[in-house]
């Protein structure tokens, strides 16, 4: 059986002072090298045949770092896509995020630190990542694929093979790590 694997990128700056990252083109720290030089080791044994990642530099790093540290034979193409960028936080990027202060509509439930409106709808967000896996499973079907993105995009993608949550909060599918893996059949 073919599996999609579906990773984080990598620590940043950003990551560690809890500011909304969102399209914002933020590189990895030393961390966050690190710890895509181990998920590539773990990768390995996975037996990638394509990856894709999101055109921000963090995932790129991410996924150029991970498949570096496997044998140049076994390198596979990296496709670069955009219907898997982060979700767009408007003015709410670059702020920090607190307990009281939450940011993405319905994700984490409160709103404080921006307004819906210049920010991209959870919709949207639903239709890029449904429009994704649809073409990978029929273009890439039998293959096993990487996907390297960001933390809430993740959920999106979570609720596309798990159905989306009850609660109607995305947050309620997980909290994903840096270079946390998921994996779901293909």
């Amino acid at each position: 059986m073919s599996k999609i694997y579906i990773m984080r990128h990598g620590q940043t700056e950003w990551n560690v002072l809890n500011r909304v990252s969102g399209w914002s083109d933020i590189m990895l720290d030393a961390v966050g090298v690190k710890q895509a030089v181990d998920a590539g080791k773990k990768l390995l044994d996975l037996n990638i045949e394509i990856a894709f990642a999101s055109p921000l530099v963090r995932a790129q790093q991410t996924c150029q770092i991970a498949m570096s540290t496997w044998p140049h034979d076994r390198r596979v193409p990296i496709i670069t896509d955009y219907r898997i960028l982060e979700g767009y936080f408007g003015n709410a990027e670059g702020k920090v995020v607190t307990p009281e202060s939450y940011v993405s509509r319905d994700f984490w439930g409160k709103r404080e630190l921006a307004s819906y409106d210049d920010m991209e709808s959870l919709e949207e967000m639903d239709a890029r990542v449904k429009n994704f896996f649809d073409e990978i499973r029929t273009k890439h079907k039998g293959k096993n694929v990487l996907v390297v993105c960001h933390g809430g995009i993740m959920r999106m993608m979570a609720a596309y093979f798990l159905g989306k949550p009850e609660s109607g909060k995305y947050h309620d599918l997980g909290t994903f790590k840096n270079c946390e893996i998921l994996s779901f059949d293909n």
